[in-house]
């Protein structure tokens, strides 16, 4: 690789490890080569998980074998979100980079980096290839980017991966969020910070189809939208109040038929008028416990959300671990 004049920027890479023992070394070397091209500073990030052996032994030989490479590993599998989570709040960059080692070329993070100074925010790659082209897919992720734009107030970038690049202020944004279900690119357009697209090719290092399925999208889409918001109960506490309003109209009616109509079958204004108020006090009384479900799915978010059992240092790691650069200063 040819010597260019390197940045005085302290840039985080962090790689959430999945099966991926037989590619590590290759990938961290790769990263580390263009690191040590273009940044002054750099350090690499490995989170493992505790279910994946193999991975996790080479993460430690990756470790003990390159320099500025640092491996956090998990007490077991929490899942991709909390091992980006983990490798957030472990980074010291004044950019952090999230890389998946199997699908995310490393020769892309200057570029990418670059893209983000100018931003002063997020930069997230995006699917260029467009996905699988499945005409029913593709209508549903339509409506539901339409949904989370019109309802949630929410604008996500269509065809988002999880390779991205984030400035430290939104870093440090994002690790104060706490839910248990975390999507990056659901809490960056939270947070409020300036984002662009970067469209780049995914690759495919395993020959695994590292697409999601049709399953695990539509699940992922539900806990998007269940997870990170009240308006499912809100939709629910609504119909509460209608139906309540309903029960009342009908309630209204049958008081009206018993005083204006003659040949009312015995007991059907009794049991009707009593069926009318049940109802409208079921429907009232599940609206409030909505409305307060609500409430306690926004305050119960409290607990930790991973446990770390080891953290393993390169013998040669970065000593200024400021997050501070001259144009920062």
């Amino acid at each position: 690789m040819p010597t260019i004049h390197r940045q005085d920027l302290l840039v985080s890479v962090i790689l959430p490890l999945h099966e991926d023992a037989p590619i590590l070394e290759t990938v961290v070397r790769e990263i580390s080569e263009v690191l040590d091209a273009h940044y002054a500073h750099h350090e690499i990030i490995l989170v493992a998980d505790g279910s994946d052996t193999a991975t996790a032994c080479a993460a430690r030989t990756v470790t003990s074998q390159i320099p500025g490479v640092r491996t956090i590993m998990l007490s077991r599998a929490f899942g991709r979100s909390m091992s980006v989570l983990a490798g957030l709040e472990s980074s010291v960059g004044d950019y952090v980079v999230v890389l998946v080692p199997e699908t995310d070329p490393p020769a892309l993070i200057p570029d990418m980096v670059a893209r983000c100074r100018e931003v002063d925010g997020m930069v997230l790659g995006v699917d260029q290839t467009g996905g699988d082209g499945n005409f029913f897919r593709l209508q549903l992720k339509r409506f539901f980017h339409a949904y989370m734009r019109r309802m949630l107030k929410t604008e996500l970038l269509p065809g988002c991966t999880d390779f991205c690049v984030i400035g430290r202020r939104m870093v440090n944004a994002l690790t104060q969020f706490r839910e248990s279900y975390r999507q990056l690119r659901l809490l960056s357009a939270t947070v409020g910070y300036h984002r662009a697209a970067f469209p780049y090719t995914p690759l495919s290092r395993t020959g695994r189809n590292t697409r999601r399925s049709f399953n695990a999208e539509l699940f992922q889409a539900l806990e998007m939208v269940v997870a990170h918001s009240r308006q499912p109960l809100r939709i629910v506490s609504s119909l509460g109040w209608f139906a309540s309003f309903l029960n009342v109209l009908y309630t209204a009616y049958v008081v009206l038929v018993y005083l204006f109509k003659r040949d009312v079958a015995p007991g059907w204004t009794s049991q009707a008028f009593m069926q009318g108020v049940m109802f409208f006090f079921l429907f009232t009384l599940l609206s409030i416990l909505s409305e307060y479900i609500g409430r306690i799915l926004e305050d119960s978010r409290g607990r930790p959300l991973y446990f770390v059992t080891d953290e393993l240092n390169s013998l040669a790691m970065e000593t200024d671990r400021r997050n501070v650069v001259k144009e920062s200063q």
